[in-house]
């Protein structure tokens, strides 16, 4: 088995401790009703080895947007230390319109230019909110909160201004929490329909897949790692919304961690 290493130690360390974040995650869904997927490649992880792919250096799950705000709401109360959430709502420097769960325990240092805000530099575990969608006006919504999200990189200068961005001049003018809530709105537009369809506009891409909601509430648990957590019923449908070939393993210059971590403390 190859070794990989980021921020100066064996992966597998640091793995380690972001799955330590996810078994307090996931008791504190189970205590209190909240529905979550294993997302992206960490689902992959767990369809094509049973734990994390061997070079993964972050862990992703997701909620539909009614267990999101219920996470949000009660993390912070119940997460055992040194666990804690965070997202735009608490914290106007945040970089992402998405949660995050961090080990405060551990501190990590970026090549991004984020060093500068005043947010968790800790490992994290990502958490994307999934929120309902009228397939045809979902590319819209996608490039709206894109926009919006793109300011806000920019007044944190997390993003370097270029001649393009002209386009979004009257949005500069806006503080952050009315960006912030603005993104929200618009993410939230079909919040109260139960549409069949659901996508993670957080995520910012009109390339983002569209899901059938059953994946979100049609589940059962799989092996990752030594552990058992929730994955959709229609896993490979979903995996293939994220990768078109998602058993086969990238070519070797692909496999490394793609995270920009610069150095780790654990």
């Amino acid at each position: 088995m190859e070794n990989y290493n980021v921020g100066g130690y064996d992966i597998r360390i640091v793995q380690k401790k972001m799955l330590d974040i996810l078994i307090e995650v996931d008791r504190v869904c189970q205590e209190n009703n909240i529905k979550y997927v294993l997302d992206s490649g960490t689902l992959l992880g767990a369809v094509r080895h049973e734990g994390f792919i061997p070079w993964d250096d972050d862990i992703d799950i997701a909620m539909l947007r009614e267990d999101y705000e219920k996470f949000c709401k009660i993390a912070n109360h119940v997460l055992k230390k040194p666990y804690y959430f965070e997202c735009e709502k608490d914290n106007e420097e945040f970089p992402n319109i998405f949660g995050k769960c961090f080990d405060l325990d551990t501190k990590v240092t970026l090549k991004k230019k984020s060093k500068h805000l005043k947010f968790p530099h800790s490992i994290w575990l990502d958490i994307f909110p999934v929120d309902n969608i009228i397939p045809e006006h979902k590319n819209m919504q996608c490039r709206l909160v894109a926009s919006i999200n793109m300011v806000r990189c920019l007044k944190l200068k997390t993003e370097k201004i270029c001649k393009r961005h002209i386009l979004y001049a009257p949005l500069f003018f806006l503080p952050m929490s009315t960006l912030n809530c603005l993104a929200d709105k618009i993410m939230k537009k079909y919040l109260n329909i139960k549409t069949e369809y659901v996508c993670p506009i957080c995520q910012s891409g009109i390339n983002k897949p569209v899901f059938k909601r059953s994946m979100f509430t049609n589940t059962h648990y799989a092996k990752f790692e030594t552990y058992q957590f929730p994955i959709p019923d229609e896993y490979m449908e979903y995996l293939k919304g994220y990768y078109s070939r998602p058993m086969e393993l990238p070519p070797e210059s692909s496999r490394h961690p793609t995270h920009g971590v610069e150095e780790i403390k654990v």
